[in-house]
């Protein structure tokens, strides 16, 4: 099963993670968020958690986090 978590510590939120959480739970797609992931440089971060392991991807846009779901969540 894939998981997907979100960072919404202070830097997550103030860089449009609640968007990205919003977004995911409008088109059916269950996540969790966590606290600080610690890059707050790369904020929003979105960690997906698969059968091969964890990716993690940096500065995600609402569009980028629909294009995620689609290459990397359904589409293997």
């Amino acid at each position: 099963m894939t998981q997907i978590k979100i960072g919404l510590g202070s830097c997550g939120f103030a860089a449009g993670a609640q968007a990205i959480l919003d977004t995911l739970d409008e088109i059916g797609v269950e996540a969790t968020h966590t606290g600080c992931i610690g890059m707050c440089f790369a904020e929003p971060l979105v960690e997906v958690i698969d059968k091969n392991g964890s990716t993690f991807y940096g500065r995600v846009t609402v569009d980028g986090m629909k294009e995620i779901v689609e290459s990397h969540v359904k589409g293997g």
